[in-house]
């Protein structure tokens, strides 16, 4: 249980943890410097390491902090997480987000009392993209299967987006159609209705990039059953790929479909 924060000892901490990182001190001296600080007194230092952009000081506690640490408020939670995010740093955010959830007893994070419902979702939709962007396609599907998170983040249509497209970029088309599966199962057994099409979009791009044209094919099929219509973007990276792997009865089928969903093809170079 974590106790109140004591600034002297935050200062002696810091002090210390500053010396572990600028030399090359022995492991168990590195764990020792954490003996005395509880999760609330790790998260205030991350904090102050993540705002100035001290990343060797932020990386250290993560690495030798122990599993757990916290904040005092959530908003102080989501800035340090945003921070990580816009610094370049998402996989940081990772493991602040997975510590925190270690931290928490909560079985969802609804009811976590660091993280406010109504600003997660778009919270962890940020960390998602920011992970997929800088190559952690493992991250987003670590985030996306985990036990507190799953339960909503698997029906959120950006977080699951996220995923699908962090997945595509890296050529990992199983587990971008493992999440695309997963997001729809969800959807039909909640009899939950689609908002739109971007996870058909994002799973039909990660197929086509991947040149598993079939598949890709099969997921505008999908798009009728499930009433949503597949944007122009999604065809045209089809086609694209059709054509540049010379497939091309794949390609007449789609410019059938789009012809029969009334969508009118451009030029594509």
């Amino acid at each position: 249980m974590a106790h109140a924060p004591d600034t002297a000892t935050q200062r002696r901490a810091l002090a210390d943890i500053q010396q572990c990182v600028s030399s090359a001190r022995k492991e168990e001296e590195k764990t020792n410097v954490y003996q005395y600080l509880g999760p609330l007194d790790l998260g205030l230092i991350l904090r102050r390491a993540v705002t100035i952009g001290d990343w060797g000081i932020a990386e250290h506690v993560l690495a030798h902090g122990g599993d757990k640490i916290s904040f005092p408020t959530a908003a102080m939670a989501e800035a340090a997480l945003l921070c990580c995010c816009r610094e370049g740093k998402p996989e940081v955010a990772q493991t602040i987000l997975l510590k925190l959830l270690a931290t928490n007893s909560a079985p969802q994070l609804s009811t976590s009392p660091f993280l406010s419902r109504s600003t997660s979702l778009s919270l962890y939709t940020v960390i998602l993209r920011a992970l997929g962007k800088s190559g952690h396609w493992k991250g987003c599907v670590e985030l996306l299967r985990h036990p507190k998170l799953a339960p909503f983040l698997v029906i959120d249509e950006a977080c699951v987006e996220a995923g699908i497209t962090a997945c595509g970029r890296q050529g990992c088309v199983e587990e971008a159609m493992g999440l695309y599966d997963d997001f729809r199962s969800q959807h039909q057994q909640r009899l939950a209705p689609f908002v739109s099409a971007s996870c058909h979009n994002a799973a039909i791009r990660a197929c086509a990039r991947s040149g598993s044209l079939a598949r890709a094919h099969d997921i505008i099929h999908d798009t009728q059953q499930d009433e949503v219509l597949p944007s122009l973007a999604a065809f045209n990276v089809l086609l694209l790929t059709c054509g540049r792997l010379g497939a091309w009865d794949v390609g007449s089928k789609v410019l059938a479909d789009m012809k029969a969903l009334g969508v009118q093809p451009n030029e594509v170079r």
